[in-house]
C-alpha cells in the first residue's frame, strides 16, 4: 500500500485551480460536500466542471448545507444542477414541524475524486476566497490535498452521511498516526474532544492554535491556562478583521485572563483569517473545519485531518509562522482598563458562546 501524500493550500485561486483540474480528469466518481456553495463566479465555474463530468457519464454527487448554501438553492444555477445527472442532497433543510434541527449544520468541506484524491479544510466554494474575484481583501484559509489510501477513508465518511444521515456510523479509532475524523455521533464528538484534551495536556514545548472564531468554554480556557503555566509556548492566532463582529467581542472577553496566565494572543490584520490549525510540539497537527467554539464541538458536523506526519507538521508550522509575521500581539495594556466596561464585555461573551 502506498503512502499518503499531502499538499497545503493557503490561496483560494491555487486551490480551486487544483480542484478543477482534477475534476476535469475524473474517471469514476466525484463527491463534493460544502457548507457554503455560492452561485457566484467561483461557484458557477465548479458547476460547469461538474456538469461536464456528469454529462460524460461520471458519477457526481453534491451534499450541501441548506443554510450555508441558501443562495444557491434559490438561484437559477440550481436548475442547471437539478436538470442534470448530478445527484444533490441538502443537509437539514428548513422544516416547520422540526425547527430546532435547522440549528444543526453541516460545516464540513471536502472533495474526493475517484477515491484516490481528497481535499479538506476551511475553504468554501465562493468568491470571498479568490484574489481574482474578490481582490486583496479575500479571506485567508488553509486546505490540504490528500493522495493515497487515506482518500478512500474520506469517501467512506461521505457515504456515511449521504446514505444514513440519522443512523450511527461505525465508531472509528482516532488514535492512529494519521486519520481523517468526523463527529457524526455524540460518542465521536466526545472522543474528538478527549483527543484534543489529551494533546493539550501532553504538550511540553508548543501549543499553537489558529481559529477564526474563538469562543472557548471554561474547560478549554482552563486547559490553555494550565499549559501556559507549566511553561508551554501557548499561542492563539485570531482575526482582527471578521465577518461576525459579535464573535470578535466574545473572543476578546477571554483575552485578559489568558494573557495574564501566559498565553500569547496575536491578531492577524491584513484580511480575515478563516484557517483552523492546531500544532502540538512539532509532533502532532490538525487541519480541517473545526473552530474552537461550542458549535463545532457539540452542534455542527465537522471534518479534520489529524496527523503525526513530519512533512505535514513542518509545512503547517511554516504557514503559522508566515501568518504570525503579519499579526500584532495583544498585550494587557491594550485591553479595556475600565473595570465596569470590561465586566460587561466579559458577560456579553459568556452569554453568546453557545448561540453563535
Amino acid at each position: 500500500m502506498s503512502e499518503n501524500r499531502f499538499q497545503i493550500f493557503t490561496e483560494g485561486d491555487d486551490l480551486y485551480q487544483d480542484m478543477l483540474a482534477s475534476i476535469a480528469t475524473a474517471q469514476q466518481s466525484i463527491v463534493l460536500e460544502s457548507y457554503i456553495f455560492e452561485p457566484d463566479a467561483i461557484g458557477k465555474t465548479f458547476i460547469d466542471a461538474l456538469l461536464e463530468r456528469a454529462n460524460s457519464g461520471i458519477e457526481v454527487r453534491l451534499h450541501l448545507d441548506a443554510f450555508g448554501s441558501l443562495e444557491l438553492s434559490s438561484s437559477n444555477q440550481i436548475e442547471r444542477i437539478e436538470s442534470s445527472d448530478i445527484k444533490i442532497k441538502w443537509y437539514n433543510p428548513w422544516c416547520w414541524y422540526r425547527p430546532f434541527r435547522y440549528n444543526h449544520r453541516n460545516h464540513r468541506k471536502l472533495l474526493v475524486i475517484d477515491n484516490t484524491t481528497a481535499w479538506l479544510g476551511g475553504f468554501n466554494i465562493h468568491n470571498e476566497n479568490s484574489l481574482r474575484e474578490f481582490g486583496e481583501d479575500r479571506w485567508l484559509d488553509t486546505h490540504v490535498r490528500i493522495e493515497g489510501p487515506l482518500a478512500g477513508n474520506v469517501t467512506t465518511l461521505f457515504e456515511q452521511l449521504w446514505n444514513k444521515p440519522h443512523s450511527p456510523p461505525p465508531d472509528e479509532d482516532i488514535n492512529p498516526a494519521t486519520a481523517v475524523i468526523t463527529n457524526l455521533t455524540w460518542r465521536q464528538r466526545r472522543k474528538f474532544r478527549q483527543l484534543l484534551t489529551s494533546q493539550f495536556k501532553s504538550a511540553k514545548k508548543q501549543l499553537w492554535l489558529c481559529t477564526p472564531y474563538f469562543m472557548p468554554d471554561r474547560f478549554l480556557e482552563h486547559q490553555l491556562v494550565r499549559a501556559a503555566r507549566r511553561g508551554v509556548d501557548v499561542r492563539l492566532l485570531l482575526p482582527y478583521k471578521t465577518d461576525r463582529p459579535v464573535a470578535r467581542w466574545v473572543a476578546r472577553a477571554a483575552y485578559h485572563s489568558l494573557i495574564k496566565s501566559g498565553v500569547r494572543i496575536y491578531e492577524y490584520s491584513p484580511r480575515f483569517i478563516h484557517a483552523k490549525i492546531m500544532l502540538i510540539d512539532i509532533l502532532w497537527a490538525s487541519i480541517g473545519s473545526t473552530n474552537l467554539d461550542y458549535r463545532s464541538f457539540f452542534i455542527n458536523l465537522e471534518l479534520n485531518l489529524v496527523s503525526c506526519e513530519p512533512y505535514l507538521i513542518d509545512r503547517l508550522n511554516e504557514v503559522y509562522d508566515e501568518h504570525l509575521k503579519l499579526s500584532t500581539e495583544i498585550l494587557t495594556r491594550n485591553l479595556i482598563q475600565n473595570k465596569w466596561l470590561s465586566a460587561c464585555y466579559q458577560a456579553l461573551g459568556i452569554c453568546c458562546r453557545k448561540i453563535l
